[in-house]
Order: structure tokens, then C-alpha cells, then sequence
């Protein structure tokens, strides 16, 4: 009985080990955003500095650099967007860098899940490119990092950080041109929320005032229930054109309203409305 009895303790002590993480050099990571109506993904791997020199030692000077370690940075984006001024559809793609001492270069390629700069280096699957000005940290990053900045409706950043290096790649969105196709969808047959996002858009997006008055007008008529919200963007909207009077009045009915839901926000924003107003 001694060699099945050995036998099962050899198996549990390898399943035991089996269950301790293996500590990667180089971590995965993910981060994600959600800017306006476009969904957003970077994932790459972090390696780290670990007392070696980086850029112009371990990754030479103009040399394309996958911009991490093991599988490559991969860029997903739910709505067409640009990279410089050239637009890119929708999907997923690896962002390269390459390297110099005065400027580097960024690369959208058409190519995901490989490791490595490909060794064909296929220009027809570049799809834009921009150059970038190297900026320099005040204090080493041993570990490289990447992260979303200067987010708007409109535009985001993505910030690549290591060494003594800082890279700001800018990538621009087609927030309006998707609004208005969605929006254009849905006022087909809309009720008063449709209306009253619409307004949103126009008041905070594109800044059609006047649309933004008309639209919150129909929200508001539409409503079965009336909300302090719509009266206050809306008389922000008549503000923005200058029409001091109807402003007023808007403000008066949201600061109203706000405090018979007992809204804070509500009442601070109509009184700081009115208090412009006087």
C-alpha cells in the first residue's frame, strides 16, 4: 500500500504548487474609456526598466518599436476616429512607435494578437501615422505605462510614459458626425427622453443653441412628468443666446421644480443662472 499512498501525495503536492501564480516580468494590462458614444481599449504588456537603459540601449533609435512587451498594444475603438488627419474605421489595430532622440513616429497597423515588430514590415497595412514631439519626466517610471488623457466628446490622448521619456499620441473621434446619425434615427420616432438627449448633445456637443431650445421644448412637452433638468439646460441654452428674459423664466421654473424634488444640484445651478442674470 506504500506506492499508492506515495503516489497520491507526489499528485497532491503538484497540484498544490500548480495553484502559485507565476510572477510575469512584463504584467498585462487593460484600460478602458468611454468617450461620448465611442467605446475605447488599450492592452499591452508592462515590462520594466530593471537597471537597464531603455531608449537608445535596449530599443535603438530609429528602429519601430512595438511599444511594450510580449503580445502587442492593441487600440480597439467602437466609431471610426483619426490619427492625425487621417480616419480610421472602426476595429481593432497595434499601435507601433518608433524612436529617435528629437522625434518619434506613431503607427496604426492593420494587424493584432502578434508578438513582436513583424519581420516584413508591410506598408500597405499602415493605415496613418503621426509624428510626436518627446517630452521629458522629471523623475524616471521604472515600469511602462500607458494612459487615456485630455478625454472630450471630441478627442482623447494616449499617453505612453517610461524611463525619462513621456509620448502624447492624439487621437481624434467623429462624436457629431455618429450623434447626428443616431440622433436623426431616433427622433423618427422619439419620446421625451429621446428629445431631451438630443438637447444635451446640442447644448454640450455641438452647441446649436437654438436646436437645444427646440429640442428641450419638445422633451418638455412630451413629459408626463415635469423635471427641473430640462427647464435648467434649457434656459442655459436661451443664456448662451442671449435672450435674458426667456432665460430667466426657464430658470425660475427649474430653481421650482429642483426644490420640490429637493435637488441641490438643481437648485445651485437655476440661482447661478439667475444671479448671472441680474
Amino acid at each position: 500500500m506504500r506506492l499508492p499512498i506515495l503516489s497520491l501525495l507526489l499528485l497532491l503536492c503538484t497540484c498544490s504548487s500548480a495553484q502559485i501564480p507565476y510572477l510575469q516580468l512584463s504584467p498585462y494590462s487593460k484600460t478602458e474609456l468611454k468617450a461620448a458614444t465611442t467605446d475605447i481599449e488599450f492592452a499591452y504588456a508592462r515590462p520594466s526598466m530593471r537597471g537597464r537603459k531603455i531608449f537608445g540601449g535596449l530599443e535603438p533609435w530609429n528602429v519601430v518599436w512595438r511599444g511594450g512587451a510580449n503580445r502587442n498594444p492593441r487600440l480597439t475603438v467602437s466609431e471610426d476616429f483619426f490619427l492625425g488627419d487621417t480616419r480610421v474605421k472602426a476595429g481593432a489595430y497595434t499601435l507601433f512607435l518608433k524612436p529617435t532622440p528629437t522625434q518619434w513616429t506613431a503607427y496604426l497597423y492593420d494587424e493584432v494578437d502578434q508578438y513582436g515588430v513583424p519581420e516584413k514590415w508591410d506598408e500597405t497595412k499602415i493605415l496613418a501615422t503621426i509624428t510626436l514631439q518627446p517630452e521629458q519626466l522629471q523623475r524616471p517610471i521604472e515600469t511602462l505605462r500607458y494612459t487615456f488623457e485630455e478625454i472630450s466628446n471630441d478627442h482623447f490622448t494616449i499617453v505612453m510614459e517610461w524611463e525619462n521619456t513621456r509620448i502624447v499620441v492624439p487621437f481624434k473621434l467623429t462624436t457629431e458626425e455618429q450623434m447626428q446619425a443616431k440622433i436623426a434615427k431616433t427622433l423618427s420616432g422619439p419620446d421625451s427622453g429621446d428629445y431631451s438627449n438630443a438637447g444635451m448633445h446640442a447644448l454640450r456637443g455641438s452647441k446649436d443653441y437654438e436646436q437645444a431650445v427646440a429640442w428641450f421644448d419638445k422633451a418638455i412637452e412630451l413629459d408626463e412628468t415635469p423635471s427641473y433638468w430640462e427647464h435648467l439646460f434649457r434656459a442655459q441654452a436661451l443664456e448662451k443666446l442671449g435672450r435674458k428674459e426667456a432665460a430667466r423664466k426657464g430658470a425660475e421654473r427649474a430653481l421650482k421644480l429642483a426644490q420640490e424634488s429637493k435637488s441641490n444640484y438643481g437648485q445651485s445651478e437655476s440661482k447661478a443662472i439667475l444671479e448671472r442674470l441680474e
